[in-house]
């Protein structure tokens, strides 16, 4: 299929699903790929092995085959995930471009004759393993024997499949910094591999390859420190362990039974709320179709063969799932005053733990209530050494309505829909915030003004304040109170209110032109207010600077020397400007007049001529000379100089008329030629002549004053005047001294 008709059917297809009606039957099919290997070539070679991609791609594989009519593993699994998934061994396939190739043919197929029995077809495809770039910086993921690109991506893997809406997920890393492996003992430890770049990121999932095929969404990994990881504590990817996780229905925020991109971009957030590492602190990038921007990802009613787990799971706080095999199958924080409901495997007992209790799940019941579960206390937790920031933190920030809500609002996202009697409230709660104790006075410890917001939406304003407020109970464990009412960005207002609060913060944010000017006023309880002053780029770095801006007020550090890997801004990364230059040529004509009895002496006046080439900035100028200087005088005294040398110049002013000075080194060459006259005899004396010729090469220098026209021109007049000094033997004479003065033109 040609690349004009792979992306034609592709709209086709994008167009009908538009217009499918909601009760048309769906049939699903997936396609993943787990490649631990590195990449083949020069860009593999500085790249270890992986070691759960493999382990991923199973656990994509066996949630998929409870719900797609097909489903297709490629992947090499490693011993230790044979062992745990023996049949799956046999399954699989080896990831190379042959199986691929085949792979999509029959998925082809088998999507077109499911769309002539009237099916609506759905696409998955998955992928967990290495992401690297060519030596032509190209990024592409890493198959078995080969390379799968960007445009192979789309053209022969995304377009070739006449689906009417395809998802895309992708976990795609190096592997350069593992920390901990599987080894012979099998001791586990915490891993660490570096992942796509942010640059890299969009080069595989661009919006513009995006648009051409509106049918396909995609949601891809990423950190604050543009790094994926693998953790050995769940044998997987977190990246893919989290997103699983929310698939099983914990991203399910308004318990419809169906899971939207907002929602699994919002569950993940919330996971990684509370790590504190930024090294470890996952990210996801959710690109809905866009034919349908609410387009589900999952309705959990499709899945087959499986058990239900239902109940108040908010109750539990952090709990997990976990098989026999010990493979974690769910973990999760939730939120909310709904019914939870996670989709179980329908086979084998399972594990619900929490920090305290444990619950065994042995019913082989469809529908199991939670609260006919028998907890006990758990004695130990049986893993061994692990990432201290990921085992205490992740999946620390409970998930809810509300916290769903602020991420929405934050990233300017489609929301789903919630009952009427159960809205989330206005503000987004502090994540598993430790209890702040009310003051016994009843008056708040800190009390945050709405912002003024200038060329932005109000709850960009909004959403501000909240962050910081969550902030300030975290860092400072203080009772924080939202002021309703106008918005204040000056001490006036702010006073004038008169909150019964000891601390004050108000402020405004500004956009000029692309940037974001966000000032913020802290009037504490005792001391000047705090004026903290940012730029950002995007509303997206909000998040982190009111981070910041809560940490410079409790450290009392200015706000620039708090940043920290993970709340670095884009507008900080930019590479700093320099002030602009040019190159140009110099040509000067002018006099030279040799001082003392250097350069022949009598000879006098003479000529002189330079040829430069230079760099002028704003305030200096550098510049590379060879001259000529002659005598223009007749007679029998003459002298000839080449100064060749390299030399500044300091401009006094940037304006169209810029005195400066300057000084060159460099060499000389030299030719002098003297009449010598001899006087023989005193009474009668005679005199006889002759002619001395001298050649010398050495070193020599110039002090320089001059004034330069029109400098704002493009071309520009100097008139410069010239100290030269050269330090060369000729004739017997070994210092040469000049002056010069001349008229040039620079352009």
């Amino acid at each position: 299929m040609s690349r004009v008709a792979a992306i034609c059917a592709a709209l086709l297809v994008a167009t009908q699903a538009a217009a499918a009606p909601s009760e048309q039957p769906v049939s699903a099919l997936a396609l993943v790929i787990g490649n631990n290997a590195a990449p083949l070539g020069d860009a593999g070679k500085t790249l270890a092995a992986l070691r759960y991609a493999d382990d991923d791609a199973v656990r994509y594989a066996e949630f998929f085959e409870q719900f797609t009519v097909k489903t297709v593993l490629l992947a090499v699994l490693d011993r230790q995930t044979q062992a745990r998934y023996p049949q799956r061994a046999r399954q699989s396939q080896p990831p190379t471009r042959a199986a691929l190739r085949r792979t999509l043919r029959q998925f082809a197929s088998e999507a077109k004759r499911l769309r002539a029995a009237g099916q609506r077809v759905v696409f998955y495809f998955a992928y967990s393993g290495h992401g690297a770039r060519d030596r032509q910086g190209r990024a592409f993921l890493a198959l078995h024997d080969g390379r799968l690109t960007r445009e192979q991506l789309y053209r022969r893997v995304l377009a070739l499949i006449p689906a009417d809406v395809a998802h895309v997920f992708v976990d795609a890393c190096y592997a350069a910094s593992i920390v901990g492996a599987r080894k012979l003992f099998d001791r586990e430890t915490s891993a660490r591999t570096v992942a796509l770049s942010g640059v890299e990121r969009r080069a595989l999932l661009d919006a513009a390859s995006l648009a051409r095929l509106p049918h396909v969404g995609a949601i891809v990994a990423t950190t604050g420190t543009q790094e994926a990881h693998e953790w050995s504590q769940i044998e997987s990817g977190v990246f893919t362990h989290e997103l699983l996780s929310g698939l099983r229905g914990a991203a399910d925020v308004n318990a419809d039974g169906v899971i939207e991109y907002s929602e699994v971009q919002a569950f993940i957030a919330a996971a990684n709320r509370q790590v504190a590492d930024p090294r470890a602190k996952s990210r996801v990038v959710a690109h809905p179709p866009a034919i349908d921007q609410r387009a589900p990802v999952i309705r959990l009613d499709t899945l087959r063969q499986a058990r239900r787990l239902r109940g108040k799971l908010a109750t539990l706080g952090r709990f997990f799932i976990e098989r026999d095999n010990g493979q974690r199958l769910i973990e999760a924080h939730l939120n909310g005053p709904y019914q939870s409901t996670l989709v179980l495997p329908a086979t084998g007992t399972l594990f619900l733990r929490t920090p305290k209790r444990e619950y065994v799940i042995a019913s082989a019941a469809a529908l199991i209530d939670f609260d006919a579960l028998v907890g006990r206390a758990r004695s130990s937790d049986s893993r061994g050494a692990i990432d201290y920031a990921l085992h205490g933190a992740l999946f620390a920030a409970p998930f809810g309505p509300a916290y769903y809500q602020g991420h929405v609002d934050s990233v300017g996202g489609a929301s789903v829909a919630f009952p009427p009697e159960a809205k989330p409230p206005a503000s987004r709660p502090t994540a598993a915030r430790q209890p702040v104790a009310p003051s016994t006075d009843g008056a708040a410890d800190w009390a945050i003004f709405p912002f003024v917001v200038s060329g932005l939406e109000p709850s960009v304003g909004q959403v501000f304040r909240r962050l910081l407020g969550s902030e300030i109970s975290t860092q400072f464990k203080h009772k924080v109170t939202q002021i309703q009412g106008a918005p204040c960005a000056t001490e006036r207002c702010a006073v004038a209110d008169r909150r019964p609060a000891e601390r004050l913060l108000f402020g405004r944010i500004d956009r000029l032109g692309k940037k974001l000017i966000v000032a913020v006023v802290a009037r504490l309880s005792s001391g000047p207010p705090r004026q903290l002053r940012a730029t950002v780029d995007t509303v997206d770095d909000l998040e982190e600077i009111a981070q910041r801006i809560v940490v410079a007020l409790r450290t009392n550090k200015p706000l620039e020397s708090t940043a920290e890997l993970g709340t670095i801004t884009a507008y900080e990364t930019r590479k700093p400007r320099r002030r602009q230059g040019s190159l140009g040529a110099l040509l000067r004509f002018g006099v030279f007049v040799p001082l003392g009895s250097g350069y022949a002496g009598p000879a006098g006046v003479g000529a002189g001529v330079d040829l430069a080439l230079g760099y002028e900035a704003q305030r200096f100028a550098i510049e590379s000379r060879v001259g000529f200087r002659s005598d223009a005088v007749s007679g029998a005294d003459k002298y000839r100089s080449v100064p060749i040398d390299v030399g500044a110049s300091w401009f006094l002013s940037r304006g169209p008329v810029s005195p400066f000075v300057g000084a060159g080194v460099g060499l000389r060459l030299a030719w002098e030629q003297r009449e010598n006259r001899t006087v023989v005899g005193s009474v009668l004396p005679s005199y006889s002549s002759s002619v001395l010729d001298d050649f010398a090469v050495g070193f020599g220098g110039y002090g320089r004053l001059g004034v330069m026209f029109f400098r704002t021109w493009t071309a520009h007049l100097l008139v410069v005047i010239d100290y030269d000094a050269m330090y060369a033997s000729l004739n017997g004479r070994r210092f040469h001294q000049g002056l010069s003065a001349s008229l040039g033109v620079g352009f």
